[in-house]
């Protein structure tokens, strides 16, 4: 699989909407453009699962935590964890 380490910056949020269960639903996709959100969306059927997101943290850029969270996701890198 190859990775490409763009940043937030690059993409903007895109929202679908769905049906299930006779309620609305929708869903947010990151993405370069609408046509790539689209193709990410049109993958979707191809998705394993990963997990429950348990929490979520924002993190200012440029602060002690950012920084350290840079450095920690790089470490992983190195050693090979897909950490994106």
């Amino acid at each position: 699989m190859t990775h490409h380490h763009l940043s937030d910056v690059d993409f903007k949020t895109y929202l679908f909407n769905y049906y299930h269960d006779g309620a609305e639903w929708g869903l947010q996709i990151k993405a370069s453009s609408l046509e790539d959100a689209k193709a990410r969306l049109a993958r979707l059927g191809y998705a394993t699962y990963q997990g429950e997101v348990m929490m979520t943290i924002s993190v200012p850029s440029g602060g002690f935590f950012y920084r350290f969270y840079q450095s920690f996701r790089n470490i992983l890198r190195v050693q090979g964890n897909n950490v994106d």
